[in-house]
């Protein structure tokens, strides 16, 4: 094992810059080899960095996770002996028979999903292991850098493109970056309530200055990327997260004003939006169509791998085999624009469940934690589950290698003081001290 400080140096040098700043862009969180070497990167930075005991409660997250690795191995290793049906024309593809085995159609999409895996894994892990060293509120405010500067690209993009940025530059989809925004919001809420509460009791005002800018230059950003679906479930995240954690800190007169303000943000975000639909800005219509059209054909994917799928990361070469609509057959569709539908799809009935008791593993991890303690990191990790399990359901963002990976690392930190078995003073630190 390497020193304790050439430690410190890997974990904040090489870890955020890998997680919130690499990874988050386009042309990087999707390119293969740059995936690949993020993975790698990852890797070795686990190597390195010594991961604290777990108590016995991280098996039901550790067993599940396994077995998720595991079904995408299997799926990639059928491939490459061949176990593939055809992808070509509808009449020449041969779909129609179940796939009780996890075969998949083709051998670069399930290796991409597996680094995805890996990267999103391992990000965790990195997470869990620094978090015994670096407060929370350090990962917190790595996170809402990132969101400012991805979300400042991304507006720069709708004001001026294409005359000031590449299209290199930028997000998959304003979905993508809307959630990315979200869960930065969620953390500067849960970073600067104390303080700006702090200073409004002893009458510094001009102190709060700085973190509402902050906040309200986060708000523009996620308002500017025009995802109806990223504001909505941003605002009921945030008032979640009033109800949750932030509501036992103040008084009803501070609570009543800041559920006024949410009030207030949620009436603007409605009017910008009737202003869009009056003046057309954006597709609604043709966007809502897509989405069922795409529901529509995905569901006829749903018989042909009913345990197994049809393998990871195929979406894109199973959906043109059985599309009927002439309109999405004009572009590739590489996501389901639903990443249960999408799990569902491609891994079939038993990789949705390992999915989901992961899932649910981390919310069982988080209450107890917030039970038991009313720890205030992990009530921002509940309403950041929230808000991307909710934002899932009609978008692919946690399929995005970066915003998975970023929010996976901060979950992860969360998560060391509800996992970690540690003994004596770092047992009774509250992690976002």
């Amino acid at each position: 094992m390497l020193s304790t400080s050439l430690q410190r140096l890997i974990a904040f040098a090489l870890v955020p810059g890998l997680i919130f700043f690499a990874l988050p862009a386009y042309r990087a969180g999707n390119d293969p080899l740059v995936l690949t070497g993020a993975a790698a990167a990852l890797s070795l930075c686990l190597l390195t960095v010594s991961l604290p005991r777990i108590r016995g409660s991280a098996l039901h997250l550790i067993l599940p996770l396994g077995l998720i690795m595991l079904v995408q191995l299997l799926a990639l290793g059928a491939n490459s002996l061949g176990c593939a049906p055809p992808v070509a024309a509808a009449t020449a593809a041969d779909l129609s028979a179940q796939q009780w085995f996890p075969c998949t159609l083709r051998f670069g999409n399930s290796l991409y999903a597996l680094l995805q895996t890996w990267v999103v894994i391992a990000s965790g892990l990195l997470g869990f292991a620094v978090a015994g060293r670096v407060p929370v509120g350090r990962f917190n405010a790595l996170l809402v850098f990132a969101a400012l500067l991805f979300g400042g690209l991304g507006a720069v993009r709708i004001v001026f493109d294409p005359l000031v940025l590449p299209d290199s530059a930028g997000f998959v989809n304003p979905n993508s970056l809307s959630t990315l925004l979200v869960v930065g919001l969620l953390c500067w809420m849960q970073q600067s309530s104390g303080p700006v509460i702090d200073h409004l009791r002893s009458g510094r005002f001009t102190a709060v200055t700085g973190p509402l800018l902050l906040g309200l230059l986060l708000v523009v950003a996620l308002v500017m990327t025009q995802s109806r679906l990223g504001m909505f479930v941003g605002l009921c995240a945030c008032g979640l997260l009033v109800l949750v954690e932030l509501g036992r800190r103040m008084t009803r007169y501070q609570l009543l004003h800041l559920a006024t303000l949410l009030v207030v943000l949620a009436l603007a975000v409605v009017a910008l939006q009737a202003v869009a639909w009056i003046n057309q800005v954006g597709d609604i219509h043709g966007s809502l169509l897509s989405r069922l059209s795409i529901y529509e054909q995905g569901a006829q994917l749903w018989l042909k791998g009913i345990v197994f799928g049809v393998g990871g990361g195929t979406f894109e070469v199973v959906l043109p085999v059985v599309n009927t609509d002439p309109v999405l057959a004009e572009k590739l569709w590489t996501k389901a624009h639903s990443t249960y539908l999408a799990l569902y799809i491609e891994q079939g009935i038993f990789g949705l469940i390992v999915h989901l008791y992961a899932f649910a593993a981390v919310v069982l991890i988080l209450l107890g934690e917030w039970w038991r303690r009313r720890s205030s990191a992990a009530g921002l990790g509940l309403v950041i589950v929230f808000a991307i399990g909710a934002h899932s359901v009609f978008d692919f963002s946690m399929e995005i290698p970066g915003v998975a990976a970023s929010v996976a690392a901060v979950l992860g930190a969360i998560l060391h003081s509800g996992l970690a078995a540690t003994d004596g003073p770092e047992a009774a630190l509250e992690p976002d001290v």
